[in-house]
């Protein structure tokens, strides 16, 4: 099936109420949240996204009602999440009271879901639900409905701005994530004087506006911006451009590696005990889609490549 008829049959089924209906075409889309990072944010992209812009007139809120196929289902008495295997991770996820419910429909409908945390939602009566790879989900406690996109607060009582919660949440899970790199494990080229605030980016030697993006370095570091490199290969962790990165952050001066394999020269490819590997399943798990991929010292995530000028007024540097 074509994606944008996939699309026409999720809308009508959800607008029309039938159970066997929305069943057959959401069932899809819960299933598809889980397995690999790069997998389930694929489908999520293409599944989920369009089916909450098009149900939606105000916000990009799209709406499941899983008790068509979830149920009264038994609730495990377990109080933690165990993530699936192939996710490569050794935590649990505590659930919060009142939240197992939720749990087991998830469960049910995906027994891999990649849940990471599970935290109250500012909807009264909701719970936010963090997937692998930067992905919310809004359930009721009760377990039979969830909404999947953006959550806003409107300001409508108090009279302040739209605020985005869910990228707000977002930015704060990636800001205590990226703090937690060493910075003796990126590549760092130094704000020039006093360094005014930092950038860290998701890069890839073989990605040509990383390449455009490195080549204007001297533009950021003249501004106060100091840009700290991590590896994404995008390519994966067999490919070629891995081989080059690694021999990038393995080189005795990491800096004119990375910026001579950038320009298209060929470097010694050195291995060494080196943290690649590690920062393109974190890029994975933030939800890196591309690269560049820069994060803010707020946590915020600017994908794609910006001009020293704009990145400067972006990050605050007017």
């Amino acid at each position: 099936m074509q994606r944008t008829d996939r699309h026409l049959m999720q809308n009508r089924a959800v607008q029309s109420g039938n159970p066997k209906l929305v069943q057959r075409a959401i069932q899809p889309v819960i299933s598809g949240l889980g397995s690999s990072a790069l997998r389930y944010r694929a489908r999520i992209s293409a599944n989920l996204r369009p089916l909450s812009r098009s149900l939606s007139t105000a916000m990009a809120f799209a709406v499941l009602n899983l008790g068509v196929f979830a149920g009264p289902a038994a609730v495990s008495a377990e109080s933690r999440v165990q993530p699936p295997a192939a996710a490569g991770s050794s935590y649990q996820t505590v659930v919060p009271k009142g939240a197992a419910k939720l749990v087991a429909a998830l469960r049910r409908v995906n027994p891999n879901i990649p849940i990471e945390r599970i935290y109250p939602a500012e909807m009264n009566g909701f719970f936010g639900v963090d997937i692998m790879g930067g992905q919310v989900l809004y359930g009721t406690a009760d377990g039979r409905y969830i909404i999947t996109g953006e959550l806003f607060a409107t300001g409508f009582e108090t009279g302040a701005e739209v605020v985005n919660l869910t990228e707000q949440h977002r930015a704060v899970i990636r800001k205590d994530l990226m703090a937690a790199i060493p910075l003796k494990d990126m590549i760092v080229f130094p704000a020039k004087g006093q360094p005014r605030d930092y950038v860290q980016i998701f890069t890839d030697v073989d990605c040509g506006y990383c390449q455009k993006l490195h080549a204007e370095m001297a533009g950021y570091n003249e501004l106060g911006i100091e840009v700290r490199y991590l590896a994404y290969p995008r390519a994966g962790l067999d490919s070629e451009s891995y081989t080059k990165i690694v021999g990038a952050w393995c080189a005795e001066d990491p800096q004119g590696a990375l910026t001579a394999v950038k320009a298209g020269a060929t470097i010694v490819l050195n291995d060494c005990s080196n943290p690649v590997a590690d920062q393109y399943r974190l890029g994975q798990q933030i939800g890196v889609q591309g690269t560049p991929a820069i994060v803010t010292s707020t946590g915020q995530m600017l994908p794609g490549y910006l001009p020293p000028q704009e990145l400067a007024g972006r990050i605050g540097l007017e």
